[in-house]
């Protein structure tokens, strides 16, 4: 789960954190990355092709159940 604002942009560890996520995502051939937006901000590197759920559009028990789904528990 990527959880993205600009804080998170602005910030080198989520960088190599996501580097690392979409190695895995490639070796493993499946979904495996879901990010958030929490604001209008783009992330770098980030290609086109990747979606992301915008925080806004969800009340917060809807957010966590896209969790849940992506981590297998819904």
């Amino acid at each position: 789960m990527m959880f993205i604002s600009a804080d998170y942009v602005a910030k080198v560890w989520p960088s190599h954190e996501r580097r690392n996520a979409f190695d895995a995502a490639i070796a493993r051939r499946t979904e495996y990355i879901l990010p958030v937006r929490f604001d209008n901000t783009a992330v770098p590197g980030l290609l086109h092709s990747v979606h992301y759920v915008e925080a806004y559009q969800y009340q917060p028990a809807q957010l966590a159940h896209l969790v849940l789904q992506k981590l297998g528990h819904a």
